[in-house]
């Protein structure tokens, strides 16, 4: 989730400049301003042209990439094929200037495939592109050649500097949580992965601590930036995160940035700077504050989770105005949080805040936490249930009514894959339980079974359809 409520008013008009490039206000649908002033890197030093693009990695898939693999564990590369580039290497190379000759053609291109299909939801990242940087695309159309080379430098920088996290959320892994990866590790689960070898850390660490926080840090200094988008891992837990912020502050420049942040909301303060005192000078911010249900279902999907400490932080932002406008729940739509997304509805009404909505993105169906995994006809029943209850917040909770008014169009897992999903569910179910063996669910916390208790058709189906050689007779039929 990047942005709330932004809605696509491009005009359809006729117009094509000289070149033969096509203009967002033509026929050009594809246009983002990303690949012009935007820029990205992962916690393994992969560049991307942004976060949810897809594209072939170096080293290893995430569960975006092209030809990747989803699932806790994706299929990895040789490290021989691993190359750390510098910015200035990666955004003007003969990729980038390939990926804006075809924008500007009108192209659509398999890197933006999350847009041109609406896969992660329903709002496009591009619309927040072409709205945040709308006085640039003039620009980006007079400083590019016809082969794509063009003279512009980023100016909103998208910097995951490492993994670090102190969460270990059920739906993310080791590429985005040093927590998740500690975990890997103690339990042998996969000591072979590339990115998790030590040799190689050592690499990527030495790569982002020499090379890309200091891209960051020149970028801050020159007065350039104009939108840092603050990610993770934990983007609060970084260093460097604090350092750049208190430079802008420092310099007065500030004032021209736009933050954008995506945080776990643990952690608020670092020594004696808090960043409920950056936040204001700022030229604008908005603050994507993940949350997935309320109180113990809260805390079982995102292991290490204190509600009430969170529930306090994000109260303290709400409180700093205009915060009920700049704060969001950034939701991950996932099934144990299903079951509790009324409650999570209530509780934003309370706070007055708008839910940012997003789906768990699965390319095969060992992601039994998605929504999908269901069989159609419970899943809808429930959607609808929920939209009874919420229809009355339509005004305020617009983007998580109309995400799930979509659902229904998004097919199962049963529908999208029928040859694999039956043993894809077993395989998968049985990691979830030695996940939950390892943390000690129930202890203190909630178990799964426990939170799919709460609808009798849920707990059935996790139950009885994944047992045994083959499902059970009830959910064939």
């Amino acid at each position: 989730p990047f942005f709330v409520n932004i809605n696509n008013s491009m005009k359809i008009i006729p117009s094509i400049n000289p070149a033969g490039h096509m203009k967002p206000e033509s026929k050009n649908t594809v246009f983002c301003t990303a690949p012009w002033v935007h820029t990205h890197i992962s916690p393994q030093s992969e560049r991307r042209l942004c976060c949810v693009s897809k594209e072939d990695s170096m080293m290893t898939n995430n569960y975006l990439d092209t030809g990747g693999e989803q699932g806790l564990f994706a299929k990895s590369k040789d490290i021989s094929s691993y190359k750390p580039l510098t910015l200035k290497e990666h955004f003007h190379s003969p990729y980038m200037n390939n990926i804006r000759r075809r924008i500007m053609a009108g192209e659509e291109i398999p890197q933006c495939e999350m847009c041109n299909h609406q896969k992660y939801s329903f709002q496009r990242y591009r619309e927040w592109f072409n709205m945040q940087f709308h006085d640039k695309i003039e620009e980006c159309f007079e400083k590019t050649n016809d082969l794509g080379g063009t003279t512009m430098d980023p100016i909103s920088f998208d910097y995951r500097v490492s993994n670090l996290c102190n969460f270990k959320c059920r739906m993310c892994g080791d590429l985005n949580s040093s927590s998740w990866e500690a975990e890997i590790k103690k339990n042998n689960w996969d000591k072979d992965k590339p990115n998790m070898l030590k040799e190689n850390k050592d690499i990527i660490e030495t790569f982002q601590i020499d090379v890309v926080e200091q891209e960051l840090w020149d970028a801050a200094c020159k007065g350039d930036i104009e939108e840092i988008y603050w990610a993770g891992g934990e983007p609060l837990m970084y260093p460097i995160h604090w350092r750049v912020m208190e430079k802008l502050d420092k310099d007065n420049t500030l004032k021209n940035v736009f933050l954008r942040y995506n945080t776990n909301l643990s952690k608020v303060r670092f020594g004696k700077n808090s960043i409920y005192d950056y936040l204001p000078k700022a030229k604008d911010y908005m603050m994507f504050c993940s949350m997935d249900a309320t109180g113990k279902v809260a805390e079982f999907i995102r292991t290490g989770l204190k509600w009430e400490q969170w529930d306090k932080n994000f109260r303290e932002g709400v409180a700093l105005a205009p915060g009920s406008d700049k704060m969001k729940i950034d939701l991950t739509l996932t099934l144990p949080g299903l079951l509790d997304l009324v409650n999570l509805v209530e509780y934003a009404e309370d706070v007055g805040v708008a839910i940012a909505p997003g789906k768990i993105y699965a390319m095969t169906p060992d992601v039994i936490l998605s929504i999908n995994a269901l069989p159609r006809y419970i899943r809808d029943r429930i959607v609808k249930e929920i939209l009874d209850s919420i229809y009355k917040y339509k005004d305020t909770q617009h983007a998580l009514i109309t995400e799930l008014e979509g659902i229904v169009n998004d097919k199962t897992f049963e529908e999208e894959f029928p040859d694999t999903y039956k043993e894809c569910f077993r395989r998968t179910k049985e990691w979830h339980q030695d996940l939950a063996r390892v943390r000690n669910d129930g202890v203190d916390s909630i178990t799964v079974e426990e939170i799919y208790s709460r609808d009798q058709e849920v707990m059935d189906w996790y139950n009885e359809c994944m047992v045994g050689d083959e499902p059970a007779d009830w959910y064939n039929g």
